[in-house]
C-alpha cells in the first residue's frame, strides 16, 4: 500500500462511485490507474468470485499504465460510497516523476499480479 496521498493529488480530479457501482470490468482494456481516497471496493475474478477488498490508500490498475493495452484482470465494484483518484497514463507519469521508488514499487506489483493471473 502506498503512503497517504500527497497534497498535490488535490490537483487531480476524483470520481465518485455509489454502492454496487462497477469501477472496472474484467477483460476490458485498461487505460487508467486508480488510487482510493475513501471507501471500500471488492475485487472479483473472471468468475465473479471475490478475491479481496481494497480500502483507503489502496490502488489498482497499475498494469494498464505500465503496460498499455493490457486487459483488466479483475472486476472492481464499490461496496460503499467511494471516492477515487483516476489517472491517465500521462497524469500517472507526471505524478511519479519525483518519486522513482514508487514507480519501481508499482512495476513490481504489476509484475506479481501478471504472474498470479497467468498461473490461475
Amino acid at each position: 500500500m502506498l503512503p497517504k496521498p500527497p497534497h498535490y493529488l488535490n490537483l487531480y480530479p476524483t470520481a465518485g462511485f455509489l454502492k454496487r457501482q462497477m469501477v472496472v470490468k474484467y477483460g476490458q482494456p485498461g487505460r487508467s490507474f486508480y488510487l482510493i481516497s475513501s471507501g471500500t471496493l471488492t475485487v472479483l475474478d473472471s468468475k465473479d468470485k471475490e478475491m479481496a477488498h481494497l480500502r483507503d490508500g489502496s490502488y489498482f490498475g497499475e498494469g494498464a499504465i505500465l503496460r498499455p493495452g493490457i486487459l483488466r484482470k479483475a472486476t472492481i465494484i464499490a461496496l460503499e460510497i467511494t471516492e477515487i483518484y483516476k489517472f491517465t497514463a500521462e497524469d500517472f507519469q507526471e505524478c511519479l516523476r519525483p518519486y522513482p521508488h514508487y514507480k519501481k514499487q508499482l512495476e513490481e506489483t504489476a509484475a506479481r499480479a501478471a504472474a498470479r493471473s497467468q498461473s490461475s
